[in-house]
């Protein structure tokens, strides 16, 4: 499985996400976060990819690209990111 949070720098929401990354390290999982700053061209693709129109957003997806789960704008609770860190 693979995790990308999806964000738009220079936002008011970035200081929420680099918190939410900073969570993620004190339990050490944030390696399997993917982040996708969305005003570089390549995760604006990945972004369109999968229809993620609202940041911030995090999505799972299969190694072969199929979406599992989304969340957007609420960010799901550690608890929750670490059941699907557990599927990689």
């Amino acid at each position: 499985m693979k995790t990308y949070l999806f964000y738009r720098s220079r936002t008011e929401d970035e200081s929420a996400i680099r918190d939410f990354l900073q969570s993620l390290k004190t339990i050490g999982d944030d390696e399997h976060v993917i982040m996708q700053d969305v005003n570089t061209r390549d995760a604006s693709e990945r972004a369109r990819l999968y229809d993620i129109m609202v940041f911030p957003t995090l999505l799972t997806t299969t190694n072969d690209g199929v979406q599992v789960q989304v969340w957007t704008q609420n960010m799901p609770t550690l608890g929750e990111i670490i059941y699907y860190l557990k599927q990689l």
